[in-house]
C-alpha cells in the first residue's frame, strides 16, 4: 500500500485502498506523505483515529524512523477558547445549569495558562452548554476586526498549519473549508494543499451532504433569536424592539415547522420523526 500511495502522489493520480483494522494503513500512507515534499492533508472521521495519528503514529515516524517533517493538527473553530468572548463572559458569568458553574474556576485558570486553547486539554462534558459562550463560530467570529486577533488561538493554530508538511483535520473541517472556497472566493479555513488523504472515507458522503445540502431546524431559528438579543444586550433602546422581533421569529418558526409536519402526514409520509423531521429539525434536501 505504501508503494501504491507513493506512486499515486508522484503521478498525481487517485487511489482507493482498503485493508483490515490494525494492519498498518495509517503508516502506509504517512510514510510516503512525509517523504513527498508536498503539503498533504490527512482527513479522518473520528476523534479516536485523530488522536492515534497525532499522539502515536506521527511521533513514531519521527523518533523511530528518523523522518523529519512538520506536522500540525487543526480543529474546527468551536474547539478553541475565544479570548474575546471569554473575557466578555467573565464579566458576568451566566450558566445554563448549576453543575456547569462549578467548572468555571477550572476553565478560567486553564484559559490563562494554555498554549493552544484547545478544549480537549480539559476533561469537560461533551454537552457543556457554557462552551458556546466561550468559543466562536463562523457567524460570531469577527476575524481581523477582533482586538485579540493576533493572540487568538485559532489564528495561531492556522499559522502552524500553514507551515506544516502534514496537516491532520477531520472531514467536517475539510468540507467546511471546501464549501467556503466554493461560495466565497478568497475565503478559506485551511492553507493551500497539494494532496488529500481521506482515512475512514466511508463517512464522506454524509459529511459532504451536510455542507453542500440545505438543512433547516427549529434549533437554528431559536439560536438566531438568542444571538440577536445578545447583540443588543448593551442597547436598552433596541432591546424592546428586538424582543418583539425575535418573538415573532419564534412564532413564525413554530408555524412553519408545524405546517411542514402536517403536510408530511397529509401526504402519507407518516409522522415527522419517522421521516427525519421532528420538533428539532426539518428534512435535509
Amino acid at each position: 500500500m505504501a508503494r501504491a500511495v507513493e506512486r499515486a502522489l508522484r503521478e498525481r493520480r487517485y487511489l482507493v485502498a482498503e485493508a483490515g483494522t490494525g494492519t498498518g494503513k495509517t503508516l502506509a500512507y504517512l510514510v510516503p506523505a512525509a517523504l513527498s515534499g508536498r503539503r498533504v492533508i490527512v482527513s479522518t472521521a473520528t476523534k479516536t483515529l485523530q488522536e492515534q495519528i497525532w499522539g502515536k503514529d506521527i511521533p513514531l515516524l519521527r523518533e523511530r524512523c528518523g523522518l523529519d517533517f512538520a506536522a500540525a493538527y487543526l480543529k474546527g473553530r468551536s474547539n478553541y477558547y475565544c479570548l474575546a468572548r471569554g473575557a466578555e463572559f467573565a464579566r458576568a458569568p451566566t450558566f445554563a445549569a448549576r453543575e456547569e458553574a462549578a467548572l468555571w474556576p477550572v476553565i478560567e485558570a486553564w484559559s490563562r495558562a494554555t498554549e493552544t486553547g484547545d478544549r480537549s486539554e480539559l476533561d469537560l462534558p461533551d454537552q457543556l452548554h457554557t462552551w458556546k459562550d466561550l468559543s466562536a463560530t463562523a457567524e460570531t467570529c469577527t476575524g481581523r476586526e477582533c482586538e485579540r486577533y493576533e493572540d487568538c488561538f485559532v489564528t495561531r493554530a492556522r499559522a502552524l498549519a500553514g507551515q506544516s508538511d502534514v496537516l491532520l483535520v477531520n472531514h467536517h473541517l475539510f468540507f467546511a473549508d471546501l464549501a467556503m472556497r466554493t461560495s466565497r472566493a478568497g475565503v478559506e479555513i485551511l492553507p493551500d494543499y497539494d494532496v488529500v488523504i481521506f482515512d475512514e472515507a466511508h463517512a464522506l458522503e454524509e459529511v459532504a451532504t451536510e455542507y453542500f445540502g440545505l438543512q433547516v431546524s427549529s434549533y437554528r431559528v431559536d439560536e438566531l433569536g438568542r444571538d440577536a438579543l445578545r447583540a443588543v444586550g448593551d442597547r436598552p433602546d433596541l432591546a424592546s424592539m428586538m424582543r418583539d422581533a425575535t418573538g415573532e421569529l419564534r412564532r413564525a418558526g413554530e408555524r412553519f415547522f408545524q405546517a411542514v409536519a402536517d403536510g408530511l402526514r397529509a401526504g402519507g409520509g407518516g409522522a415527522g420523526p419517522q421521516r427525519g423531521f421532528g420538533a428539532r429539525g426539518a428534512p435535509r434536501g
